[in-house]
């Protein structure tokens, strides 16, 4: 199942960084192996993919280890494209 994470009002229920633990906010940005969320405070805050977990409005657990990679690469695999092929121009 592919997972769209942008956009999504998501608490961090778990983090390495003890500090982000708890942070609140909407999911702004999504790179490789980060994802930065604005806080109510309209402070963006960089969170790592790794040892991360969000919890979305609805209660449901998110791992930040599932997110790993590419969001563009994320929706090819989904939607069944080989991994690395690209479309020509």
């Amino acid at each position: 199942m592919m997972i769209m994470i942008i956009g999504e009002h998501v608490k961090v229920a778990a983090s390495r960084s003890p500090g982000l633990l708890g942070l609140k906010g909407q999911v702004v940005l999504e790179t490789m192996n980060t994802l930065t969320i604005r806080t109510t405070a309209s402070r963006n805050v960089t969170l790592p993919k790794t040892g991360s977990a969000l919890e979305l409005a609805g209660g449901r657990i998110v791992l930040g280890d599932d997110l790993r990679g590419r969001l563009e690469d994320r929706i090819a695999i989904s939607a069944g494209r080989a991994q690395g092929r690209r479309r020509s121009r």
